[in-house]
C-alpha cells in the first residue's frame, strides 16, 4: 500500500468513528485523539526511508496521546522550558538538536537528515549516485550545480514530514518526480531542458511540508 492510499485509509476509518460517536452514542473526543495524525504521517515518514525522523514524531505525539487518554501525565509546563533553553543552546552554537551538518560536499552520495535544524550540502562530486535527503521539523537545502552523474541517471529520496527540501540541480539536467504529496506540496521552478546531459529521479513523499526543486 503507498503512503497516499494510506493515509486515506487513515481518514476513512477516523472519520467513521467520529460519525458513530454522533449516531451511535459512543464517547470519542476529537481533542484527545488528534495526536493520531502527525502519529499516522510519522508512520509514513519511516515506511520512507526517513527513520530518524518518523520515530521522533511518533515518540512525540504518542506521549500527547497518552496524556490525552490518561495513561501517563506529562507536566508541560515543565517541558517548555526545557525545550526553549535546548534551542537556543542550538541556535548559540550554531548546530542543530540532532547535528545535522549546516554546510558540507555531498560527494558521490547523499545522505542527509535534518531534524530539528537546518542543513546546506553541496554536491562537489563528479560521480554522483543520488542518494536519502530528509527533513523533519527541519530544512534541507542541496545543491547538486556541479556534481556530475555516473551513467547519466541518479535517483534521490527525499521525504518531508513537518518540513522543507530544496534541490538545486543544473539546467541541462532532466528532474522525473515520482514522490507523493498529502498535506504538502513538490514543486519544480524550473525549466525542463531539450537535450538533457543527465536525469535526476526523485522519490519519497512529502507530509506537511515542501520538496522544491530549482535551478
Amino acid at each position: 500500500m503507498n503512503n497516499q492510499r494510506f493515509f486515506g485509509l487513515a481518514l476513512i476509518l477516523l472519520g467513521a468513528i467520529f460519525l458513530l460517536s454522533e449516531v451511535g452514542g459512543i464517547s470519542f473526543s476529537i481533542w484527545q485523539w488528534w495526536p493520531l495524525f502527525p502519529i499516522a504521517a510519522g508512520v509514513v515518514g519511516v515506511s520512507s526511508g526517513n527513520w530518524k525522523g518518523g520515530l521522533i514524531v511518533i515518540a512525540v505525539f504518542s506521549a500527547f496521546l497518552f496524556n490525552n487518554l490518561g495513561f501517563i501525565r506529562i507536566d508541560f509546563s515543565f517541558l517548555w522550558p526545557i525545550a526553549l533553553i535546548a534551542g537556543g543552546a542550538a541556535i548559540f552554537f550554531d548546530r542543530g538538536f540532532f547535528g545535522s551538518n549546516r554546510s558540507a560536499d555531498v560527494g558521490d552520495e547523499l545522505n542527509v537528515a535534518s531534524i530539528f535544524s537546518e542543513s546546506s550540502q553541496t554536491g562537489a562530486g563528479k560521480g554522483f549516485r543520488g542518494g536519502n535527503v530528509s527533513a523533519t521539523f527541519g530544512s534541507a537545502e542541496i545543491d547538486l550545480r556541479s556534481a556530475d552523474v555516473v551513467d547519466g541517471t541518479a535517483t534521490v529520496n527525499a521525504s518531508a514530514l513537518f518540513g522543507s527540501i530544496n534541490l538545486r540541480v543544473p539546467p541541462d539536467w532532466a528532474v522525473d518526480i515520482r514522490s507523493s504529496a498529502v498535506f504538502g506540496s513538490i514543486e519544480t521552478k524550473r525549466p525542463e531542458p531539450s537535450e538533457p546531459k543527465a536525469r535526476l529521479i526523485v522519490t519519497g513523499s512529502c507530509w506537511f511540508g515542501g520538496i522544491q526543486i530549482t535551478s
